[in-house]
Protein backbone atom coordinates (compact mmCIF):
# COMPACT_ATOMS: atom_id res chain seq x y z
CA UNK A 1 0.00 0.00 0.00
CA UNK A 2 1.26 3.55 -0.97
CA UNK A 3 0.51 6.65 -0.10
CA UNK A 4 1.39 9.91 -1.40
CA UNK A 5 0.07 13.52 -1.73
CA UNK A 6 -0.30 15.07 -4.86
CA UNK A 7 -0.50 19.23 -5.32
CA UNK A 8 -3.17 20.46 -7.79
CA UNK A 9 -3.31 23.91 -9.48
CA UNK A 10 -5.76 24.63 -6.75
CA UNK A 11 -3.43 24.25 -4.15
CA UNK A 12 -5.74 21.50 -2.33
CA UNK A 13 -4.02 18.26 -1.37
CA UNK A 14 -4.89 15.02 -2.89
CA UNK A 15 -4.43 11.73 -0.49
CA UNK A 16 -3.98 9.10 -3.13
CA UNK A 17 -3.91 5.77 -1.17
CA UNK A 18 -4.27 3.60 -4.43
CA UNK A 19 -5.50 4.51 -8.43
CA UNK A 20 -9.38 4.00 -7.65
CA UNK A 21 -9.15 5.81 -4.00
CA UNK A 22 -8.42 9.93 -3.21
CA UNK A 23 -9.21 11.82 -0.87
CA UNK A 24 -8.95 15.74 -1.62
CA UNK A 25 -8.23 17.54 1.83
CA UNK A 26 -8.61 20.99 2.76
CA UNK A 27 -6.43 23.07 4.70
CA UNK A 28 -9.34 23.30 7.17
CA UNK A 29 -8.99 19.69 7.57
CA UNK A 30 -5.53 19.41 7.38
CA UNK A 31 -4.97 22.27 10.32
CA UNK A 32 -7.97 20.80 12.21
CA UNK A 33 -5.97 17.16 12.00
CA UNK A 34 -2.71 18.41 13.05
CA UNK A 35 -4.54 20.47 16.44
CA UNK A 36 -6.24 16.80 17.20
CA UNK A 37 -3.29 15.07 16.93
CA UNK A 38 -1.03 17.78 19.10
CA UNK A 39 -4.03 17.42 21.64
CA UNK A 40 -3.63 13.40 22.15
CA UNK A 41 -0.13 13.90 22.42
CA UNK A 42 -0.36 16.23 25.13
CA UNK A 43 -3.20 14.53 26.83
CA UNK A 44 -1.09 11.19 26.44
CA UNK A 45 1.91 13.07 28.14
CA UNK A 46 -0.01 14.16 31.15
CA UNK A 47 -2.02 10.97 31.67
CA UNK A 48 1.72 9.09 31.96
CA UNK A 49 3.27 12.03 34.53
CA UNK A 50 -0.03 11.76 36.84
CA UNK A 51 0.51 8.00 36.92
CA UNK A 52 4.29 9.00 37.49
CA UNK A 53 2.75 10.49 40.78
CA UNK A 54 0.39 8.43 41.78
CA UNK A 55 2.53 5.21 41.60
CA UNK A 56 1.21 3.36 38.98
CA UNK A 57 4.34 3.57 36.71
CA UNK A 58 7.50 3.16 38.69
CA UNK A 59 10.81 4.30 36.82
CA UNK A 60 12.57 5.05 39.68
CA UNK A 61 11.12 8.39 40.17
CA UNK A 62 11.87 10.17 43.64
CA UNK A 63 8.29 11.77 44.03
CA UNK A 64 4.95 11.48 44.41
CA UNK A 65 3.56 8.19 46.10
CA UNK A 66 6.87 6.08 45.65
CA UNK A 67 9.25 8.54 46.29
CA UNK A 68 10.39 7.85 49.71
CA UNK A 69 10.44 4.12 48.33
CA UNK A 70 12.71 4.93 45.25
CA UNK A 71 15.02 7.03 47.49
CA UNK A 72 15.71 4.66 50.09
CA UNK A 73 15.96 1.97 47.10
CA UNK A 74 18.40 4.18 45.25
CA UNK A 75 20.57 5.23 48.12
CA UNK A 76 21.15 1.42 48.92
CA UNK A 77 22.22 1.12 45.65
CA UNK A 78 24.29 3.89 45.70
CA UNK A 79 26.11 2.55 49.14
CA UNK A 80 29.18 1.17 48.56
CA UNK A 81 29.14 -0.71 52.00
CA UNK A 82 25.75 -2.49 51.35
CA UNK A 83 24.29 -4.68 48.62
CA UNK A 84 21.13 -4.69 47.81
CA UNK A 85 19.10 -8.10 48.13
CA UNK A 86 15.78 -7.57 48.13
CA UNK A 87 13.02 -4.96 48.78
CA UNK A 88 9.25 -5.08 49.72
CA UNK A 89 6.47 -2.75 49.82
CA UNK A 90 3.20 -2.18 51.50
CA UNK A 91 -0.14 -0.03 49.26
CA UNK A 92 -3.14 0.75 50.76
CA UNK A 93 -5.36 1.07 47.66
CA UNK A 94 -7.83 3.96 47.67
CA UNK A 95 -10.98 4.14 45.27
CA UNK A 96 -10.04 2.10 42.31
CA UNK A 97 -6.97 4.26 41.12
CA UNK A 98 -4.95 5.75 44.07
CA UNK A 99 -2.59 4.19 46.19
CA UNK A 100 -0.49 5.45 48.85
CA UNK A 101 2.19 3.54 50.41
CA UNK A 102 1.97 2.58 53.92
CA UNK A 103 5.18 1.02 54.54
CA UNK A 104 8.25 -0.55 52.59
CA UNK A 105 11.67 -2.24 53.72
CA UNK A 106 15.09 -3.25 51.99
CA UNK A 107 17.48 -6.61 52.35
CA UNK A 108 20.68 -5.35 52.77
CA UNK A 109 23.93 -6.98 52.48
CA UNK A 110 27.52 -6.48 53.40
CA UNK A 111 30.67 -7.95 52.13
CA UNK A 112 30.85 -10.67 54.38
CA UNK A 113 27.45 -11.89 54.05
CA UNK A 114 25.81 -10.63 56.83
CA UNK A 115 22.26 -9.91 55.77
CA UNK A 116 20.01 -7.24 57.69
CA UNK A 117 16.40 -6.25 57.05
CA UNK A 118 15.81 -2.14 57.69
CA UNK A 119 11.78 -1.30 57.44
CA UNK A 120 10.18 2.15 57.13
CA UNK A 121 6.67 3.38 57.67
CA UNK A 122 5.10 6.15 56.12
CA UNK A 123 5.43 9.61 58.16
CA UNK A 124 8.88 8.57 59.61
CA UNK A 125 10.70 11.80 60.85
CA UNK A 126 14.15 10.72 59.21
CA UNK A 127 12.32 9.97 55.68
CA UNK A 128 10.13 13.57 55.81
CA UNK A 129 12.87 15.92 57.31
CA UNK A 130 16.55 14.48 56.36
CA UNK A 131 18.56 15.28 53.42
CA UNK A 132 19.73 12.14 51.69
CA UNK A 133 23.15 12.03 53.14
CA UNK A 134 21.32 12.30 56.58
CA UNK A 135 19.34 9.16 54.90
CA UNK A 136 22.46 7.20 54.06
CA UNK A 137 24.20 7.68 57.44
CA UNK A 138 20.92 6.42 59.13
CA UNK A 139 20.78 3.29 56.51
CA UNK A 140 23.89 2.39 57.42
CA UNK A 141 24.18 2.78 60.67
CA UNK A 142 20.30 0.46 61.46
CA UNK A 143 22.45 -1.91 59.02
CA UNK A 144 25.44 -2.06 60.97
CA UNK A 145 23.52 -1.89 64.20
CA UNK A 146 21.94 -5.48 63.06
CA UNK A 147 25.12 -6.61 62.23
CA UNK A 148 26.44 -6.51 65.57
CA UNK A 149 23.43 -7.95 67.07
CA UNK A 150 23.55 -11.75 65.09
CA UNK A 151 26.93 -12.31 67.24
Amino acid sequence: MTLWIEFRLAKTPILRICPNIVFSLSKETIQCSVRVSLAMIVAIGMLYISQLYFGTVDIGQEFGVMGDYNRVKNLVEETEELELVTTRIRRRMHFDFYATVSGFGVTVQNASGETAVISFESGMPILEESSREELRKAIIEEAERQFESCF
